[in-house]
């Protein structure tokens, strides 16, 4: 079953890639769905309800953080459908591969533009990061 829910959020972090880039913003109807059926099937194993820790911390990020740090309430949402999906550790790789990228890009912007970016949709480096520890996780 495994497999199955890791292809699946792998389908649904793509799709909500391309809209995040596209019109900026990721669609409600994937991740409440999304999250009320994780929810439903992960409901009775704790190990996976402590995947909703990264969510919480963007959720904080969101409340006391300035917006130009690209945090958008979908980011947030998706990050707790991945969370109940993959669990609390493999989402912490997510997490970091996700902010590897982002602040790479950042920096390589910087210096290659010589001006600052206002907006950086995060929806690409967290499927970045999703693939990545996905890979790392299969490899081990």
């Amino acid at each position: 079953m495994s497999f199955a829910v890791e292809g699946m959020l792998l389908l649904m972090c793509t799709w909500c890639s391309y809209t995040d880039l596209k019109e900026r913003r990721i669609p409600n109807v994937w991740t409440y769905t999304a999250f009320l059926v994780l929810l439903m099937y992960r409901m009775f194993d704790p190990v996976f309800m402590w995947g909703l820790i990264p969510a919480a911390v963007l959720l904080g990020c969101w409340f006391f953080i300035p917006p130009s740090l690209s945090i958008g309430e979908g980011d947030i949402k998706l990050f707790a459908v991945i969370g109940l999906a993959i669990g609390l550790n493999q989402t912490m790789a997510v997490f970091f591969y996700m902010g590897l990228g982002w602040l790479i890009s950042k920096i390589a912007y910087r210096l290659v533009k010589r001006r600052k970016l206002n907006f950086l949709p995060l929806a690409p480096f967290i499927l970045i990061g999703l693939v990545i520890s996905m890979i790392l996780k299969y490899m081990v």
